[in-house]
């Protein structure tokens, strides 16, 4: 099996995964950290009850304005990561944490160890959605205040980011 082959089977692995069941997966996930922890749950309860006088007021881009809601979406999406790694990158040859990556290796991006590392979030093995609101929130807490927040992308970034990230996004939010 050549290179390209290889390579092929590993794109289409990372569509099949990325596109199946992923907001089904978040949704269940979110659900759970939430009733795991009640007052988290009662909190996103008070915002939704807060920002809306009846149920037909609620449409995805109404509930893009909500802080908690969008904190809770990025937590479950740290803490639950669908796809292991981003499309794999050919090494241009560098040193990356003191190790050499020679030229034309082959190397991932593991956000599994990224979102549970204490160098990039603290108490990163718990659900923390308070690590993602802004500052002068109310359930913000400053213990998160040196994060590596705007390092994380479930998605990918730039060109090769996730071409359905709005619309998964968006599907979330309603559920």
């Amino acid at each position: 099996m050549g290179p390209e082959k290889v390579h092929f089977e590993i794109l289409v692995g990372h569509l099949l995964v990325g596109g199946f069941e992923s907001v089904s997966s978040q949704y269940h996930s979110a659900l759970m950290f939430l009733l795991l922890q009640p007052q988290l749950l009662q909190a996103l309860v008070d915002e939704v009850r807060a920002a809306f006088e009846k149920f037909e007021d609620i449409n995805a881009d109404s509930l893009a304005s909500l802080p908690f809601l969008n904190a809770v979406m990025n937590e479950t999406l740290r803490m639950t990561v669908n796809v292991a790694a981003i499309i794999p990158r050919e090494s241009p040859g560098a040193t990356v944490d003191g190790r050499y990556i020679p030229k034309k290796i082959i190397v991932h991006f593991a956000h599994f160890a990224f979102t549970r590392s204490p160098r990039y979030f603290y108490d990163g093995r718990s659900f923390r959605p308070q690590r993602w609101l802004p500052k002068e929130h109310p359930l913000y807490e400053m213990a998160f205040g040196n994060d590596a927040t705007e390092a994380f992308h479930p998605f990918g970034h730039g060109p090769r980011s996730c071409i359905a990230m709005a619309h998964g996004l968006r599907q979330l939010r309603l559920l």
